[in-house]
């Protein structure tokens, strides 16, 4: 396997591809890794080539996260108007129980009203 950016590699290029990095500005360091940087391809040093790689994996992570967090949220969204109608069932329900109730003891008021007018 050969090594592009060592040896006789490098003697090739312009100054044995040494320069300065415009990225880092550091001068006699060798500037072998062509990159994009604000539309324009240069050549940089390998210390920031991978600066630039890193932070770009990195973007794309964060983009990967953020997308399901977002689908996450979707899904909440979604499970949410299902548990809502669970709960006004109950609430529905348990209104319906606390009516029964009212309605037992207002019955037996009158039953207990009946029995003492007719003990009297």
């Amino acid at each position: 396997m050969s090594k592009a950016h060592r040896g006789s590699g490098i003697r090739e290029q312009v100054k044995s591809g040494r320069g300065t990095c415009p990225v880092c500005k550091k001068t006699g360091i060798k500037v072998l890794y062509e990159r994009e940087i604000d539309g324009t391809k240069t050549q940089i040093c390998k210390r920031c080539n991978a600066t630039l790689h890193r932070k770009q994996l990195n973007e794309k992570q964060a983009e990967k996260q953020a997308q399901k967090q977002a689908e996450q949220q979707k899904e909440k969204k979604a499970e949410q108007p299902a548990e809502k109608k669970v709960e006004k069932k109950e609430e529905q329900q348990a209104e319906e129980q606390a009516e029964k109730k009212t309605e037992e003891k207002a019955e037996r008021k009158e039953k207990e009203q009946e029995k003492e007018k007719d003990q009297e």
